[in-house]
């Protein structure tokens, strides 16, 4: 009796899971992996300074308030932002396909069991056969 009964809670909690496992990916799974990106974008901000960077564009650096200390803490103010702009971009775009990725990695693993288990037929022979 005993044994039946593991092997039945067993089994009813694997099919649970099974039926359970795409809804949570879909949605909860991919509100924590979009919190978490988006937690990483913040503290990538936060580290790269940029806010303080725009505040301080027009001070000039190292005390130099002459005309060239102006110029020259100007011009290195705004490539340093603009090298950080890009960062931060490259970064943010990374995390946003990251997401569609996590999207997608679903529908990529059933394809391939479907496709391993020969219920559609190769992409190979088809494309062939249409050539012919």
């Amino acid at each position: 009796m005993l044994v039946w009964e593991t092997i039945r809670f067993v089994a009813i909690d694997f099919a649970w899971g099974v039926i359970r496992f795409p809804v949570w990916w879909y949605t909860a799974g991919f509100l924590k992996v979009v919190n978490h990106l988006s937690l990483q974008a913040g503290v990538l901000a936060k580290s790269l300074n940029i806010k303080i960077l725009s505040r301080y564009l027009l001070k000039p650096m190292f005390g130099q308030y002459d005309i060239w200390g102006r110029i020259i803490s100007f011009i290195m103010r705004i490539v340093q932002f603009v090298i950080l702009i890009i960062i931060a971009s490259v970064y943010t775009l990374t995390m946003v396909i990251l997401a569609i990725l996590w999207l997608l990695l679903p529908l990529f693993i059933v394809y391939n069991i479907v496709f391993h288990l020969q219920l559609i037929p190769a992409l190979s022979e088809s494309y062939y056969s249409f050539l012919s």
